[in-house]
């Protein structure tokens, strides 16, 4: 089975669909998906860049290389006023370039409204892997709240599924300060869903602390947040206003079943229905496409394709 590109859509569908060619040359005048050399003091940044960390070293090293070498490839813009422009893709370059002293700087301009812009500029950085896990989280977030758009209609047109936005979402549940170690790339997103598996939210700091200070793998960190979570049910005993001991984490309670429905429907972004009464229990998960199964399958049961 061919493996489905991660974006559907990209930069390269952005160029086909303004027509830029082998035959565009370098010019000084407008015009619309065409590289133009653009004073650098008439572009400006988007102010809602998902890309939040320009490392100082390898902005330096960057703009040595465009000093030496030029700007091997252009920057993405759109014209926002009469000779200004802003940054669709591409701020890294231009922020080494101002860097390195140029006056001009190429770019192509796109004929795009915001939603687009917006869209292209998170493709680019995921496609490039600039972004930090939270960074990528935060942008989706975005998207979805400016613009109003569900998970779905989301998915449609960035080309990611369902189940890894959603996935994504989740980092941001997290507290302030493990944020901080995805964004400085102490944790990764595989630790940070490690965290959120952790029923207790007050061992959440407790495991970040040990997978930094001793190097933990994700996979040890998952067996360390399972053993975490069943000390945590063997204590989790308490006695009523009667002195009747109960267990507080009553698995076949209604609120705690309706809770691991909505856990389920965010982390897979899709309906699930879970029955826990009668003889015969069953989860029901909801899908749409041959091609939104298999995303599914995948989720829950990781690359089994690869052995078809």
């Amino acid at each position: 089975m061919a493996k489905k590109s991660a974006l559907g859509r990209g930069i390269d569908s952005i160029f086909l669909d303004n027509s830029i060619g082998s035959d565009d040359i370098y010019g000084s005048g407008d015009g619309n998906g065409r590289i133009l050399q653009l004073d650098i003091m008439s572009v400006e940044p988007r102010p809602d860049q998902p890309r939040k960390y320009f490392d100082e070293e390898m902005l330096a090293n960057l703009a040595e290389s465009i000093s030496v070498h030029g700007v091997l490839q252009p920057i993405i813009v759109r014209e926002v006023a009469p000779d200004r422009y802003r940054i669709v893709a591409g701020e890294r370059r231009w922020r080494a370039s101002k860097l390195a002293g140029l006056k001009q700087i190429p770019a192509i301009v796109l004929d795009a409204d915001e939603l687009t812009a917006s869209e292209i500029s998170i493709i680019e950085n995921i496609q490039r892997e600039n972004l930090n896990p939270y960074e990528e989280a935060e942008a989706y977030r975005t998207l979805l709240t400016q613009y109003d758009l569900t998970q779905e209609q989301l998915s449609a047109r960035i080309g990611k599924s369902r189940s890894a936005i959603a996935n994504s979402l989740r980092l941001l549940e997290l507290p302030d300060s493990i944020i901080q170690y995805l964004r400085t790339g102490e944790i990764t997103a595989g630790h940070a869903r490690a965290l959120l598996s952790l029923e207790n939210r007050s061992d959440i700091p407790v495991l970040a602390d040990k997978i930094i200070s001793e190097g933990l793998s994700v996979r040890a960190a998952e067996a360390l947040a399972k053993k975490m979570n069943k000390k945590e049910k063997s204590q989790g005993k308490s006695v009523d206003e009667e002195g009747k001991e109960h267990n507080v984490d009553n698995k076949d309670n209604v609120n705690y079943v309706g809770i691991l429905e909505n856990l389920a429907m965010e982390s897979l972004g899709r309906p699930v229905k879970i029955k826990n009464s009668g003889r015969r229990k069953y989860i029901t998960i909801e899908y749409e496409t041959n091609q939104d199964l298999e995303e599914l399958l995948t989720a829950l049961c990781g690359n089994i394709f690869d052995k078809i």
